[in-house]
Parts: structure tokens; sequence; C-alpha cells
């Protein structure tokens, strides 16, 4: 597999989206964010999401020039409206706006509609973080079905993810799962390789686990978190679709024909409960409780966000090991635009 750097990847990809009809700054910042997800070992989010952006771009269902605009607001609350733009700049935008209200208000809640896909959904609300502030993201599809709910085969759900990221004084605690057994991106990257994936993530159309991840694509499923035990996973999967999809109007999987996001951001400024020294003391001390257990041998005890901050310095060192199938895509659709890759691999 071809080892790249994100110094080559991030202007390549930027190149391309700009061919489809992104602005240099717009094109730059969807960039930024894909690359950053295979810094991070996000690699399902990352640039194998290339040829169907502009896919998506060539169809419509993104519309590449489109900026966000606030559709209504209050001193605490705010919709913002992407009018189908790309889902990176609107929820920058629209986590932007959470975090200055929050600063004046103490609380914000700030809900996105017509956005396309956003990515990882932790990278926002650590920008929350990052500000001392506490962040938390609801986040559904609204499009193609993936997720089938908890007892059944068929799907009716989508991979609909939470996020929240906290402050900590230094680098912050960040949560960020879907709502299935595991992301739709995990799956499409082992159908991409040609790879099986592992018993639980995929359910066929008769309710029975597989190791094909075609399935989902075909008759079947992704399953929700929990695979087997996933009651769970589907009450989270249906409170994401309430938050966002129901809340906003804008629907929820198969209810629409287009591919789009929903996204409620809430930020809460801690300052309005307590101070930041005693609220970074307490967490120090809870931090070294947790982390004071005995591994298991061979493991160790890391707090959310921390494995995506080691694989980032690594792969800023080393570079990023891109799939071949992946990459070679890429290319392909870097010629069809002309587009040159100059960077090494």
């Amino acid at each position: 597999m071809p080892i790249l750097f994100q110094q080559d990847l991030k202007p390549f990809v930027s190149e391309i989206l700009e061919t489809v009809g992104s602005s240099p700054e717009a094109a730059r910042h969807v960039a930024g964010h894909l690359v950053e997800s295979n810094l991070a070992g996000h690699d399902s989010h990352g640039v194998i999401r290339v040829v169907e952006y502009c896919r998506h771009a060539q169809d419509g269902m993104v519309r590449p020039a489109e900026t966000p605009t606030v559709e209504r607001e209050n001193p605490c609350t705010a919709v913002v409206d992407g009018h189908q733009g790309w889902g990176a700049v609107t929820a920058h935008y629209a986590i932007n706006l959470a975090i200055e209200k929050a600063k004046k208000v103490g609380l914000s809640a700030v809900l996105v509609k017509r956005s396309h896909h956003v990515g990882r959904v932790g990278v926002y609300v650590t920008r929350a973080a990052e500000e001392g502030l506490i962040g938390t993201a609801y986040c559904n599809v609204q499009g193609p079905a993936r997720v089938a709910p908890w007892g059944s085969g068929q799907r009716r759900l989508c991979t609909n993810p939470i996020a929240f990221a906290f402050p900590t004084g230094q680098a912050p605690i960040v949560v960020d799962f879907a709502s299935s057994t595991v992301a739709e991106g995990k799956v499409r990257l082992a159908r991409t390789s040609s790879k099986p994936v592992p018993l639980g993530w995929v359910v066929g159309p008769d309710g029975q686990f597989t190791t094909d991840p075609n399935v989902a694509y075909e008759e079947g499923a992704i399953a929700p978190l929990g695979s087997d035990q996933g009651h769970k996973g589907y009450c989270l999967a249906l409170a994401m679709d309430l938050f966002t999809g129901v809340l906003s109007g804008e629907g929820c999987a198969q209810m629409v024909k287009r591919y789009a996001n929903g996204l409620l951001f809430q930020v809460l400024d801690p300052g309005c409960f307590t101070e930041s020294e005693e609220l970074y003391r307490n967490l120090s001390d809870y931090v070294t409780y947790v982390k004071g257990v005995r591994p298991k041998p061979g493991s160790e005890v890391l707090l959310p966000g921390e494995i995506e901050r080691r694989r980032r310095e690594q792969r800023l060192r080393e570079g990023i090991e891109v799939d071949q199938a992946v990459w070679s895509e890429l290319l392909q659709l870097a010629q069809s635009l002309g587009v040159q890759w100059n960077g090494s691999s």
C-alpha cells in the first residue's frame, strides 16, 4: 500500500474539489478535514470519501459553491441552513456559532439542516473543548438506510453518531462513536479492499450475521451498536433521528431522496457551575483514579481521544498508509479531472 504525506495529500484533494465547483477556501477546508481523519487513524472518514463527494457534486446531491446561513436565532439557539453545501464547512460554521453563544450566555444549541456529509463529528466538539467549553453533537443521516433495528435484518436506520468533548486544561477527552456496531465507512473500506468483516458487523435479510461486507449494500444491513445485544444502540440511533431529522423537519433514513446529515450542537460553559482550577483538579483526580487500574497483559487503559492523538503524531512522522484500491480510484478520478499528483508515494 502506498505511504503518503499530509502535506502532499491536502493540496491534491483540495485541487480535485475545486474542479467540481468548490471555492479554494472551501476546498482546502474539506480536504483538510478528510486528511486529518486519515491522520487520526479513521481512514473510513478520510480520502476514501473524495470519489463519492465528487460524484455527489456532479449529481447535484451537494452544491459545492453554497455557504451556510442562519435561518433563525435567539441569544442561545440558532438554526443553520447549509443549503446542501459541503458538510465540513457548514458544521464548522455551526460549532463556531454555538461556541460564540455559549461564551455569552453560558449554554447554546445550534441545529443544522440541509448539510452534506459532515465527516467525523468529534472534530467539531473538540473545537468547543479547546475553548474551555463542553461540546456535544447529535447527528443523523438523511438518505439510504444502512442499519437494521434491533430484532430485524431489514434496514430502517443509519449509523447516526453521537460525540462529546470535555476540556481538561490540556488535551480534551473526546468521545465519538456511531450508534451502529461499526461506522459505515469501515464496512465500505472492507468492501473496497475485498476483505471480510468481523462477525457481528453485518446482518443478512434473514437476521443472521455474515462476514461478507457486500451484504450490507444489498439486502442486508449493518447491525446496531451491541450487535446481537443491540437494543441500546438501536435506542441511540432513534434518539439521534429525533434530535436532528425530526426536530428540523428534514427527515431521517430513506424518508428523503438525497444524502444529507442532520446535526445538533449543544455547548456548555462549565464556568457557570464551577471555577476552572477546581474543575481541572477534580478531573485530574478522576483520570488518575480511572487509569490507576492494573491493565491486562499487553494492554493499556486509554482515555477517549488518546489513541487518535498518538496515531496523528505517528502518521505525521511516518506518513499515511492508504489502501491500494482507494488510492487507485483517487488517482483515476484525478486523471479524469485533469489533476496531477505531485507528491511522493
